[in-house]
């Protein structure tokens, strides 16, 4: 398995009324995290003015307010490469994070049912959003079409948005505009969420991926 630095019969629900099947110029995708489909029934969508579409994606919580870690359940996103440079291309991946709950495996993905590949280090708990990046680039890419997998194995885990990207091109601030949103789910009115844990950031000021 690698390892990121900081920066059977399966349920299907959307977490919005949206599709996997778009198709954008490569080599840079934006994907918010809510736009998606849910395979299994672990994550929920969230609303928070600071968020890039005002929304984020965290595990389910259970009646009595303790998360539930996903286990099978993971969030699918589709990349589209209209061309590859060469059959070594590889993606840089990159998570728009924050956490209420401190965290050393907070994120998961993997390309084209490939292995997982773990985002690991130290996620501290902090009130703004931050860009984490992977220390590895993922293989196994196709022309067109490809199916990333997201997962977000420890509770209180806060994911916004992703940026995957052929190039070495790094994230800052909220984003680029997100290939797998349609116009009427954009720029929802703002909803402040009260955090029960809030903490020090530790990191740049801007908002740029931590290596």
């Amino acid at each position: 398995m690698a390892y990121f630095t900081r920066l059977g019969l399966l349920l299907v629900a959307p977490l919005c009324y949206c599709t996997t099947g778009y198709a954008q110029s490569s080599p840079d995708t934006w994907l918010e995290a809510e736009c998606t489909v849910l395979v299994g029934s672990e994550y929920v969508p969230r609303r928070d003015y600071t968020a890039s579409n005002k929304r984020y994606v965290t595990p389910r919580r259970k009646e009595d307010g303790t998360p539930i870690p996903p286990t099978e359940d993971f969030l699918r996103y589709s990349v589209y490469l209209d061309e590859l440079p060469d059959s070594s291309a590889s993606l840089a991946v990159y998570g728009r994070l924050r956490t209420i709950l401190s965290a050393t495996d907070f994120l998961r993905v993997r390309i084209n049912s490939r292995a997982w590949t773990t985002f690991a280090g130290s996620l501290a708990v902090a009130d703004t959003f931050a860009w984490y990046a992977a220390p590895v680039r993922l293989t196994g890419l196709e022309q067109g079409f490809n199916i990333l997998d997201v997962a977000l194995p420890q509770p209180g885990t806060q994911l916004d948005n992703i940026f995957t990207t052929i190039t070495d091109r790094v994230p800052t601030g909220l984003g680029g505009p997100p290939a797998n949103c349609d116009a009427s789910e954009l720029n929802l009115p703002p909803v402040a969420i009260a955090r029960a844990e809030p903490g020090r950031w530790h990191g740049t000021a801007d908002g740029a991926a931590r290596r």
